[in-house]
């Protein structure tokens, strides 16, 4: 498969949310109510397959020639059987507080929501795992 051309839709409806943090919070503060209280909140949503949480480094953190597009505190990265499940979610009282809690922590307006395709994984080593494992969203190797 090139790396040039869209993989055919999956059975699953993948959003990626790129966030910035309510002016108000420092991003430690940010980070820390993301990582233990939001973090919380997403996993209850019914149907998710996987859930991600990525904070973004400082930018000091960086390496040489990386650069970070404007000023974004996270990624995450839900995964849902289908749009339909993603939007029953929404829908359920798990959704009104991942919702209620968003808003408090994230400045929604500058928030970026991306459609994916979920297509592979590798892991190599994570967690104290030893070797490595390559999946397809398909659950083939």
């Amino acid at each position: 498969m090139s790396f040039l051309t869209c993989p055919p839709p999956n059975r699953f409806f993948t959003l990626v949310f790129i966030c910035r943090r309510q002016p108000h919070l420092n991003k430690e503060e940010y980070h820390e109510h993301y990582l233990k209280v939001h973090f919380q909140h997403s996993i209850q949503m019914p149907g998710l397959v996987k859930y991600i949480q990525l904070p973004i480094r400082r930018k000091e953190d960086l390496s040489l020639g990386l650069s970070l597009p404007g000023d974004y505190d996270s990624v995450s990265v839900y995964v849902y059987e289908s749009a339909e499940a993603y939007q029953a979610a929404m829908d359920s009282p798990a959704g009104a507080l991942l919702q209620e809690d968003s808003v408090k922590i994230m400045d929604m307006a500058k928030n970026v929501a991306i459609p994916v395709y979920y297509g592979q994984d590798f892991h190599s080593g994570m967690n104290g795992e030893g070797g490595q494992s390559w999946m397809r969203a398909d659950g083939s190797a």
